[in-house]
């Protein structure tokens, strides 16, 4: 049996399920490993492995060494400062590498041509990705890489019962609550909907401080119909209460497979998405669900569902049945798999990622700048986490630039 060496910053959230999901499911193919490099917080999907298949914070020269037996290293990317030094501490030695990116690479954090064409093999989690707006035609030529979307699979979900609960029209959301992911007009997009009666949208996710959604909301006075979960342990049962899920995000996010809508969608809840990025390969129109390109579209969307209960719970049905046959664990592990296969024909080698990052921690981090933007990220991603530069300062304190730049 082959090895697979999985090099990770953490395991929360999409990456961490599905990271754990193909560790432990059952094939006589690929055994794996995954390295993290910090401990972590949440256990719940560390929980799930045994010591023989997780190592947490190991020394690089442990890492080197892990490095050594392998037969495959995949790095699971998203341009995290500790994967980052770790990459460029072990690009002298030969290795079948395999990078999968778990953001799309198309705006902020970016990827370039020259990252996709250095490891054996580059994996990317959307079609979106292949829509790069900073890539020419001819650098898209000649790069080996597929599309494997992160999904851990539905074990969770697929067979929770929803709950009606009358007079109220839970419009939900999951995810990250600030604007580096959701739709700038998000609350006025809600606005134009809040005559629908009962109406009220359920956020679930960390609320951030300043909460920028409730005091916009204050604003358009309809503060009284958003309601905040915060972090919840028991995800489905909060989804049982959804109605729809409202998926605005915004034009330039970085997500991929979005994993909290599919999980949605595989317990017949109808998801209303924005017409662009990785949704637009998630959902099909009409069919699976609902893609709207304005707050006006989705007020209309969302008056459409309450009306007619019927055209719901067949786009929830029609969802459901997608998502199981198309985004499975097994699908996911199956198209790894392929991919690994591919890469044992290859020979080992080394990946000079300091063609691409540069030398120092204030040039892994502009790296992933788009092209002609030099300044802090703050347009795209804010706060001290998601690769903001904030928490590349917080990991290498002593990068005189990155502390210039945070001031």
């Amino acid at each position: 049996m082959k090895t697979v060496l999985h090099v990770a910053s953490h395991m929360g959230g999409g990456v961490g399920k599905v990271l754990s999901n193909v560790a432990t499911y059952a094939s006589n193919n690929y055994r794996h490993h995954i390295i993290l490099l910090e401990k972590p917080i949440d256990t719940c999907f560390t929980d799930k492995l045994s010591r023989s298949l997780l190592t947490i914070a190991p020394s690089i020269d442990e890492i080197r060494e892990l490095i050594g037996w392998s037969d495959i290293v995949q790095f699971d990317w998203w341009n995290h400062p500790l994967l980052a030094k770790v990459m460029y501490d072990v690009q002298d030695l030969p290795m079948r590498s395999v990078v999968w990116a778990h953001t799309s690479g198309c705006y902020y954090p970016q990827i370039w041509p020259e990252f996709v064409r250095m490891p054996n093999h580059f994996i990317f989690s959307s079609h979106c990705s292949k829509e790069n707006p900073y890539w020419s035609l001819a650098e898209q030529l000649g790069m080996r890489c597929s599309v494997v979307n992160s999904s851990g699979g539905f074990a969770t979900t697929q067979d929770v019962k929803r709950i009606h609960h009358g007079r109220r029209f839970n419009i939900g959301y999951v995810g990250t609550i600030d604007f580096s992911k959701l739709l700038p007009e998000f609350v006025e997009s809600c606005a134009a909907a809040a005559s629908i009666p009962g109406i009220q949208f359920v956020m679930i996710g960390r609320v951030p401080e300043p909460n920028l959604i409730l005091e916009q909301a204050e604003k358009a006075g309809i503060a009284d119909k958003f309601i905040f979960k915060g972090y919840v342990k028991d995800l489905p049962d909060e989804l049982a209460h959804f109605d729809v899920m409202g998926y605005l995000l915004n034009p330039r996010h970085y997500g991929t497979t979005e994993n909290a809508m599919l999980e949605a969608m595989s317990m017949r809840i109808p998801v209303i998405a924005m017409d662009q990025c990785a949704e637009k390969y998630l959902i099909k129109n009409y069919q699976t669900g609902l893609l709207v390109k304005n707050k006006i579209q989705y007020a209309s969307a969302l008056r459409s569902l309450f009306d007619d209960p019927e055209m719901a719970s067949v786009l929830g049905e029609s969802g459901r049945k997608f998502v199981l046959l198309n985004f499975g664990l097994e699908k996911t592990v199956h198209k790894l798999e392929t991919v690994y296969n591919s890469v044992m024909e290859t020979a080992r080698k080394c990946m000079p990622v300091r063609r691409v990052f540069g030398d120092t921690p204030c040039q892994w981090y502009m790296s992933g700048l788009p092209p002609g933007d030099n300044s802090p990220p703050f347009n795209y991603i804010t706060g001290f986490a998601k690769s903001s530069v904030a928490q590349w300062h917080r990991y290498f304190p002593e990068d005189k630039h990155l502390a210039a730049m945070v001031k």
